[in-house]
C-alpha cells in the first residue's frame, strides 16, 4: 500500500514538472486511447449482434415470464393485503376518536 501510494505521489511530481503542453498531449493521447477501446468494443457488439440466435420454443420463452408473473403476483397480494390491514387499523382508530369526541 505503502508503495502504490509512493509510486503515485512521484508521478504526480513527474507530472507537475512537465509543461501545460505537454499534459494536455498525454490526456488526449489517453481520451484517444479510451475512445479506440469503446468503438472496437461497439463493432464487436454489433458483430454479435447480427450473429442469428437459435429458435427458441414457446416453453422456453413462456417460463421466465411465468417465474415473473408469480413473483409480481406475490408482491402485490402483499401489498394489498398490508394496506388493508393498515386501512382497516386506521378506520378503528377514527372510529374510536370520533366516539371520544362526542358528548
Amino acid at each position: 500500500m505503502n508503495r502504490i501510494a509512493k509510486l503515485l505521489s512521484q508521478a504526480g511530481e513527474y507530472a507537475a514538472t512537465l509543461s501545460n503542453k505537454t499534459r494536455l498531449r498525454i490526456v488526449l493521447s489517453g481520451l484517444v486511447l479510451l475512445m479506440g477501446g469503446g468503438v472496437y468494443k461497439l463493432v464487436r457488439s454489433i458483430d454479435k449482434l447480427n450473429e442469428p440466435t437459435p429458435a427458441a420454443t414457446p416453453e422456453q420463452l413462456l417460463k421466465p415470464m411465468e417465474k415473473l408473473y408469480s413473483q409480481t403476483r406475490a408482491e402485490v397480494d402483499n401489498y394489498v393485503y398490508k394496506r388493508r390491514l393498515t386501512t382497516a387499523q386506521l378506520d378503528s382508530v377514527s372510529r374510536l376518536m370520533h366516539k371520544s369526541k362526542k358528548p
